[in-house]
């Protein structure tokens, strides 16, 4: 099909033009046309041109025709919309300095601790502070909200539901307990939490840890007030130091106070011997000394009752000092060695009952550790220790009475 053709028979013009002249294939035959019509110096040959383009591209005009193909089309530069930016780049890198200093917190809390912290940043002058840096107090919080989001997001650990998933990642990277194979030293530690908070775990109360040795039955407790992560990792570290032997695994629960990025990297920078591993969900067996100890050392005293006021965790602790005492060095117990049904009955044997100082003196080498534990323990008065318990309970127990006829008042 010619040029000539569509130029002699117009009435398929319509036709011909939905067919090929659309989008890009419109563009290139216009350019091709305004290349064409620059070159071309008679008026007989420019004057097909612009009959081609109004015939093709659909033009009712000549001289709109004529002007598309003088103007040579240049990229629009548009202009930026909204305010000009407020936090420049030197301002925004020190501003993020700061927020992870802090631990990333909320926009509002940022801006209120500004201030404090670029004066502790310019007394430091490791980076010098210029007007420019210092007008970070004047910034609002809603404007810092928005220059930190971008990198919110991009930290992974910062969203609730990166978080949410990091912490799923951490508790399946945990292998489940191996009950089937029993310890053979000392040191393959299970612990738990007690909360004192008589079933409503609203609100601010005192927490118990509890760390058991699972050959030995060795048990440590400390009282905590709540459980976050600077409190857990501090009694933590109360509670391996006082330990007569070297920590080789923990075995923990699927609680969130334990399974967290805090404890763990708190567990591989000062114990990275140390192997983690936690329970079954649901089955409470995977930790069964702990548990145990919970009923005999926490509830069989101080049942479920809530303690709410700081002021317990001193007498607490006081008196798990003195009972740990009594139960590690003048409690005997039994390990239970096998369990067999016989018809509807279920037999259960086990071995000689022992104390827990007897149970790990067994295991210990010799050496000063050992002579050290000896000595302590002959040092121990039994009488003495229990009247130190019946007198740190009474206490606790007045301060109970105390706290509850002022909440009654």
């Amino acid at each position: 099909m010619s040029i000539l053709w569509l130029r002699q028979n117009k009435n398929h013009h319509n036709y011909y033009m939905s067919l090929f002249m659309k989008g890009e294939a419109k563009k290139h035959f216009v350019a091709g046309c305004r290349k064409r019509y620059g070159e071309k110096r008679s008026r007989k040959a420019k004057s097909d041109i612009i009959d081609d383009l109004m015939l093709y591209v659909g033009y009712k005009s000549r001289k709109h025709v004529i002007r598309v193909l003088n103007h040579t089309p240049e990229k629009r530069k548009r202009k930026p919309r909204g305010r000009h930016k407020i936090l420049t780049p030197p301002m925004l890198e020190l501003l993020r300095e700061i927020w992870a200093m802090q631990g990333y917190p909320c926009s509002k809390l940022l801006k209120a601790s500004l201030p404090d912290w670029l004066r502790a940043w310019k007394n430091r002058n490791t980076i010098p502070l210029d007007d420019e840096r210092l007008k970070l107090v004047d910034v609002s919080a809603s404007t810092l909200e928005r220059a930190l989001a971008p990198y919110r997001m991009a930290d992974a650990s910062l969203t609730k539901e990166a978080r949410e998933q990091s912490l799923t990642q951490l508790k399946q990277s945990i292998p489940y307990v191996d009950r089937s194979r029993r310890p053979e030293k000392p040191g393959a530690l299970s612990i738990d939490t007690v909360a004192h908070c008589q079933g409503d775990l609203s609100g601010s109360f005192v927490w118990t840890l509890t760390l058991t040795d699972e050959l030995t039955h060795w048990t440590q407790n400390r009282a905590i007030w709540n459980k976050g992560q600077y409190v857990t990792c501090n009694a933590l570290r109360y509670l391996f130091r006082r330990l007569p032997f070297r920590v080789r695994s923990l075995n923990t629960d699927n609680g969130s106070e334990f399974i967290n990025h805090h404890v763990q990297r708190f567990l591989s920078d000062c114990y990275r011997t140390c192997k983690v591993t936690r329970s079954r969900p649901h089955k409470k067996n995977d930790n069964a000394r702990v548990e145990e100890r919970n009923r005999r050392v926490v509830r069989e005293h101080f049942g479920d009752v809530r303690f709410d006021d700081e002021g317990f965790v001193r007498l607490l602790n006081r008196f798990y000092r003195y009972s740990n005492r009594i139960l590690n060095h003048f409690s005997p117990c039994m390990h239970l060695v096998s369990k067999r049904r016989q018809g509807t009955r279920i037999i259960k044997q086990y071995d000689e009952a022992k104390t827990p100082y007897q149970r790990l003196m067994e295991h210990l080498p010799e050496g000063r550790r050992k002579e050290r534990l000896k000595a302590f323990h002959e040092s121990l008065d039994p009488i003495d220790l229990t009247s130190m318990v019946q007198q740190c309970r009474r206490a606790i127990l007045h301060l109970l009475r105390q706290s509850q006829e002022i909440e009654s008042e």
